[in-house]
């Protein structure tokens, strides 16, 4: 068992004090030669005439995006990929984040953060009723449960991983995506990464 899920009921304020101590890491796309995908700047896409899928790691947030608990998760280098999903077909797209793992050498496997995950975050660092409400503004913006996306239809959430270790610098990760349903069929991709130094030394809000 990875050790990040070990303590992960250890509360917040310290768990979040050591994942500041791991320095600003960046998933930099990978080239790969697979049917379907290609890369262009800092997006990994896949594409056929029925699905397109990009993933991008965000190193900057936008105005929009900068609620106070997404910044402050940021600020604590959580890593934040953006995966759209355009459903270019005629059936139901259903992406469940829970059949997503991010495995790089040092950082090990790791599955999305989901609602659970940060409520325990933010429960041990704040009482009352504050967890949920801080929360709240988070709804809709990140994959917890099952996406569906209809024909015609667009996702644009964020997936949320706990910090890379310090000495995952240099190696290579990959994001894979199984059981991504297209009506009773599935679909698994594999996006190839990278890990380095964000550009800068930091990151950007």
């Amino acid at each position: 068992m990875n050790i990040k899920r070990l303590l992960f009921f250890i509360p917040a304020a310290f768990f979040l004090s050591c994942a500041a101590e791991k320095g600003p890491l960046h998933l930099h796309p990978a080239g790969y030669n697979g049917t379907g995908y290609y890369q262009s700047g800092e997006k990994s896409s896949f594409e056929n005439k029925s699905l397109k899928v990009t993933l991008r790691h965000i190193t900057r947030l936008s105005e929009t995006e900068r609620d106070p608990l997404m910044l402050e998760l940021f600020a604590k280098n959580f890593i934040f990929l953006r995966l759209d999903i355009e459903n270019r077909s005629s059936l139901e797209v259903t992406y469940d984040p829970s059949h997503t793992s991010l495995v790089s050498g040092s950082f090990g496997y790791e599955k999305p953060v989901d609602y659970t995950e940060l409520y325990h975050i933010v429960s041990e660092k704040y009482e009352g009723g504050l967890p949920e409400r801080r929360l709240s503004s988070l709804k809709g913006k990140f994959y917890d449960l099952a996406t569906k996306v209809p024909p015609g239809g667009k996702a644009s959430k964020f997936l949320i991983f706990y910090p890379f270790e310090k000495d995952s610098k240099g190696e290579d990760a990959a994001l894979t995506i199984n059981e991504l349903y297209m009506g009773v069929d599935t679909v698994s991709l594999s996006f190839p990464f990278k890990i380095k130094a964000v550009e800068g030394g930091a990151r950007g809000y």
